[in-house]
């Protein structure tokens, strides 16, 4: 069964309120799908599809990512260090300590100039509502940690869902960028398709790595590994079949 962005929402909230890790999806809109194919919940890559002109999901999808993060033991005594003041650019510890360092600056809090000052067992909770429902993996990472004094803390079981989840991103990431049928790098292929629909109304040829550039009359057919990436990823393909 589809579910509509908002259905798949509630659906999800439905089934992981109650948990330790709550997930949402209300982050999510039609702009989504431009830049990817998928979204992640927790540690699992829920694929998005586009059916009557409208961005949906499978209920089924949804049910089992969702069941999944349920099914998640978070002890709220094992805790560990974050790592997020030496953490490298462009992972979930860096946004975090991105918005913590916000956060702190911005708030109604005294007049702090970093989380370094922040009082022993302060939540991350605590922080403006602006930045506690942010989300990483459609979870919302704030709630979840305490400053230890030195350092803030995090349950390991639910760092170890964001590190996972940051592995399964790269790892689509890598397949997106090459075709599923020929293995020709993507980027090459968007530049191809791009360059003969700015020049002319031709024809268009898919995995130029192996196939060369046909008269026109010739009509080649777009190859559908192609055909379904660039889609996904919002290029339009003309039907040239």
């Amino acid at each position: 069964m589809w579910l509509s962005l908002q259905a798949a929402h509630q659906r999800l909230a439905d089934l992981t309120h109650h948990t330790a890790v709550p997930a949402y999806l209300d982050h999510v809109n039609r702009y989504t799908f431009s830049a990817t194919s998928h979204v992640l919940i927790g540690d699992m890559a829920v694929p998005g599809y586009k059916y009557r002109q409208q961005w949906r999901f499978l209920d089924r999808d949804i049910q089992k990512s969702g069941k999944r993060l349920a099914g998640l033991e978070i002890d709220p005594g094992d805790l560990v260090d974050a790592g997020l003041e030496a953490s490298e650019p462009h992972t979930w510890r860096s946004r975090v300590w991105q918005w913590i360092s916000q956060a702190t600056y911005e708030s109604e809090l005294p007049r702090m100039q970093g989380p370094g000052v922040l009082s022993k067992n302060f939540t991350g909770q605590q922080l403006p509502e602006a930045f506690t429902q942010r989300t990483i993996a459609s979870t919302r990472p704030l709630p979840l940690m305490v400053w230890s004094g030195k350092e803030w803390l995090v349950p390991r079981a639910y760092a170890a869902v964001l590190d996972r989840a940051e592995e399964v991103e790269a790892g689509l990431a890598a397949q997106d960028d090459v075709c599923s049928g020929c293995g020709t790098p993507l980027q090459q292929a968007v530049a191809f398709l791009q360059r003969l629909r700015i020049r002319r109304p031709v024809p268009v040829v898919c995995c130029p790595g192996r196939q060369a550039l046909h008269r026109p009359s010739a009509r080649p057919p777009v190859h559908e590994g192609v055909r379904q990436t660039l889609s996904r990823r919002g290029f339009p393909v003309p039907d040239v079949s």
